[in-house]
């Protein structure tokens, strides 16, 4: 009986035993299991934070960009007039002049190059589930949506604009601004050798056609730059958000 009971109280002591080496396996794995996800806590929350360090980054180099395209309003409202004026119909010299220097500097548009870098690697790779604020998130899709309708903008833009170039031919007689086989750089010295200053044709219903045409232009272009003005104020006041949001 002495016997027996000492082979159990001997049982009794491995038990525990095992019981004390299973609760320390257990323990160390749950410790490593906790450290590793405090690791990759910290790790993804390094990754947020340097994201948002390159999205503002690029904000402010386009906010340069934007600056430049949108204090250049002299295009799109020298393009207006001119199609007011062709479609009033008054062909008088006077308004001829003002048609031919119109034309010229008419032409000239520029477009904003987003920097999209970051914003393409935050969504087209998933790194978008790193960032653990909502409203961060919500602000950078808002901002995507913003660009992407600029860019389809500037793309219809430049489809008129090419449009326009391409009949500015068939209209404006560039022969005045030659003299002897060399080009004139001063305008008005080319308007003065003229006695008189003509459309390429007289077909009113082409006029008025390329009339309305240029005023499509026109208004593609107001509507780019009424855009770019929402990115610019939307970007301005997202730059501050960020990196107040991320101690930058």
């Amino acid at each position: 009986m002495k016997r027996q009971f000492r082979l159990s109280f001997s049982g009794f002591k491995n038990l525990k035993q095992y019981v004390l080496e299973f609760l320390m396996i257990f323990l160390a794995v749950t410790l490593g299991f906790f450290a590793d996800s405090l690791r990759e806590y910290y790790s993804d929350r390094k990754k947020e934070s340097e994201y948002m360090q390159f999205m503002v980054k690029e904000m402010r180099t386009d906010s340069l960009q934007l600056d430049r395209v949108l204090s250049d309003t002299a295009s799109a409202t020298n393009l207006q007039r001119l199609s007011i004026l062709i479609l009033n119909g008054d062909y008088s010299q006077e308004k001829m002049r003002e048609m031919y220097f119109l034309s010229l500097s008419a032409t000239r548009f520029s477009g904003v190059i987003f920097n999209r870098n970051t914003l393409g690697q935050l969504k087209n790779t998933g790194a978008m589930r790193l960032i653990h604020n909502r409203e961060v998130v919500d602000s950078l899709n808002k901002l995507d949506n913003l660009i992407s309708a600029a860019e389809i903008q500037m793309s219809e833009m430049f489809k008129q604009s090419h449009n326009y170039v391409s009949e500015l031919g068939s209209f404006f007689d560039h022969s005045y601004y030659f003299s002897e086989g060399e080009a004139l750089n001063n305008f008005e010295e080319a308007m003065s050798r003229q006695p008189s200053i003509e459309f390429l044709t007289k077909d009113k219903a082409r006029l008025m056609n390329f009339g309305f045409q240029i005023g499509l232009q026109a208004g593609a272009a107001y509507q780019y730059h009424m855009m770019l003005r929402e990115i610019y104020t939307y970007q301005n006041n997202l730059i501050p958000f960020l990196e107040e949001k991320y101690n930058l």
